[in-house]
Order: structure tokens, then sequence, then C-alpha cells
């Protein structure tokens, strides 16, 4: 067996990490990665609800102007369903190969999760007046405990920002050893982060002592994606548990280095402005000449806290790199750019 840890990604932290590949390249030769197929499964319907919003869109468009238009799909939404449905099964397959967990979805497995559910037992909360929602969370607990059962490395790392995970960690770590006889750690996504900075590679030039270091460009990189990531979209779960994203704001003007820089000149400001508040409305922060739009959805805090935290770091030791921060910032925030209504296809599958 591989003295290799197993490294298990939930699904959240595949939606934050959008380059999955990426993050693969950065582990494999450290860990043995793991993904669950109800991870996969959980993308490909995140994946058809976004496509659907195309057709809903053009469909309202039509009712809205009978007179004028009227709209033919090339492609069903069955047909584009099962597109979706190939192709990201056929990616995740491609990057795994064997180290894709399967689920049981038997009766005696239903009944287990019930069965823990009524019990109120880890991933679901025990909160006298909590919701059954943790459904699909124990469903993947279930599985990741009978996989390394009886297959699999003795030591597992599962990352997941799931709080019915990280709030119940002591007793699902506990839980694993019984079960399996090996050892579990459970992390937030952010540990992945810390995991890649501390690989930080401390250099000097002979010459000149008091040059001491330069930063791990690839940590930077990785800090900056899920930094600002967390101020473009925000995650929750739906009625059903199911895990979705919305977008903090939109633009139909492109941000470019200038205008981020007066976004992060002004995390102070707007901070300390609403400090004793959990969260702020995204226009708080972005907005500068008005082309910041649908900026009601609030952003956490903590999430500017520690974006600020990142541009301090840079500007007090690399300043250097304040002007790559910003065109790689606005690069992130411009996927919230949205054109003039066009009902074109992307046919490119992520993960």
């Amino acid at each position: 067996m591989s003295d290799k840890k197993a490294f298990v990604f939930d699904t959240n932290f595949i939606v934050q990490n959008k380059k999955l590949t990426d993050v693969i390249d950065k582990l494999k030769d450290s860990y043995n990665l793991y993904v669950t197929q109800l991870s996969i499964d959980e993308r490909i319907a995140q994946q058809v609800r976004e496509r659907n919003v195309v057709y809903d869109e053009a469909e309202k468009l039509q009712q809205e102007n009978l007179n004028l238009l009227s709209v033919h799909f090339k492609k069903s939404k069955d047909e584009i369903k099962e597109y979706v449905k190939n192709g990201v099964q056929r990616i995740y397959s491609e990057a795994f190969g064997d180290t894709i967990i399967e689920y049981s979805t038997t009766a005696d497995s239903f009944k287990r999760v019930i069965q823990r559910a009524n019990d109120k037992l880890p991933p679901f909360s025990n909160d006298k007046n909590a919701s059954d929602k943790g459904f699909k969370d124990c469903l993947l607990w279930f599985s990741i405990l009978d996989y390394f059962r009886c297959h699999g490395e003795n030591e597992v790392l599962f990352i997941t920002n799931d709080q019915g995970f990280l709030k119940n960690k002591e007793y699902l770590i506990a839980e694993f050893k019984k079960e399996t006889g090996k050892i579990i750690e459970i992390e937030s996504n952010t540990f992945y982060n810390e995991l890649i900075e501390s690989r930080e590679i401390v250099e000097t030039k002979p010459d000149e002592t008091k040059e001491i270091t330069i930063p791990n460009v690839e940590a930077i990189r990785d800090r900056i994606n899920t930094l600002v990531e967390d101020i473009r979209i925000v995650e929750y779960n739906n009625h059903f548990g199911d895990e979705c994203w919305e977008r903090t704001f939109s633009t139909s003007k492109l941000l470019d280095k200038d205008y981020v820089q007066l976004v992060f000149e002004g995390l102070d400001s707007a901070i300390k402005k609403h400090f004793l508040e959990s969260s702020i409305k995204a226009t708080e922060v972005l907005e500068y000449d008005n082309r910041i739009e649908n900026g009601n959805i609030e952003i956490p805090i903590k999430a500017l806290e520690e974006l600020k935290k990142l541009y301090d770091e840079i500007k007090t030791r690399y300043p250097k790199y304040l002007d790559p921060l910003f065109e790689a910032t606005a690069k992130i925030l411009n996927s919230n750019y949205i054109e003039p209504k066009q009902l074109a296809w992307e046919d490119d599958l992520p993960f």
C-alpha cells in the first residue's frame, strides 16, 4: 500500500477551485486523490441548472414578445442534460480513474440515513430545533466510511467547508477510527491554501544579505483565487439541501487594474464602517462609477477581512506585486461580467 495519505475533495471545494486540474497537479506527488460520485452528481446537477437558465430566459423572452419572436432550440433540455452528464463524468473519470468513491442507493442505505437523521447524529445537527437538512452530507460520509473500511490508505484528509462536518469533526473522526481502524483529518477548504503555502521556498541572493525571501508565487495565486472567489460568489444550500451559488454582483463593463486598485484601497474603510455586521452588500465595496449591477447579495465581512490581509501583506512585503495582484483580481471579478443578452451556447464543460 502507498505511504501517501488519501486526499478527499468535497463538492464545495471543487466549486471554489475552478481549476481543479491545477490542484491535482500540486497534490498528486504527496497524496492519493479521491472524489466521491455524489460530488460528481452534484456538479452535474449544478451545471444542468445553469444551462437551463438559457432555456428559461429564451422562453420568457418569447412569451413577452409573441408578435416578434419565435424561438427554436437546436437541442432539448433532455439532450443537454445527457450531454452534461456524460461530459462531466468523463472529465472526472479521466482525472481520478479508479479513485472515484461510489455511494449506495439501496433501500437499506436509505434506511440507514433516515435512522441517522432521526437520531440527530453528525453530520446532521443535534440542535433542538434543527431541520433534517444533511441527507447528502450523510450519504457522502457513509460512502467514505464504507470505502475506507475495506480499501485505500490508512490516513485520510477530507477537505470541506460544510459546517455539518467541521462543527462535528471530533465525533466523526472518532467514528471513522472505530468503523475503519484508520485515521481521518477533517479540515476546511482554506487548509489547502495553507498546505501549499507551507511549501514556500526561501531563497537568498549570494551577495545580498538583506534580500531574504521572495513569495511563493503558486501559493499567492491560490490565495488570490480563493479569496476573490469568496467576494465574487456566495454559496448556500437550497430547500432540497443542494449546494448552490449566486453572484454577489454583475457588471456590463469590465473592471481593469486601476478600478480594482480603488477597491483594495477602500477595503479598510468599508470594513470599519460595517465592522459589527456579518455581511455587507457588494455595492458597498465594489461600486465607484455605477458599473456594479445587481449588487444586493451580501458578501461575508470575514471574506473582506481576509482579502485585506492579503493586500496588506503584499503591499508591505512585496510591493512590486501590487499591479499583478490588481490584474489577477480584475480577471477573476470579471467572471461576473454579463454581456447584453444573447443566447449563444457555450460547449466547454468545467469540473
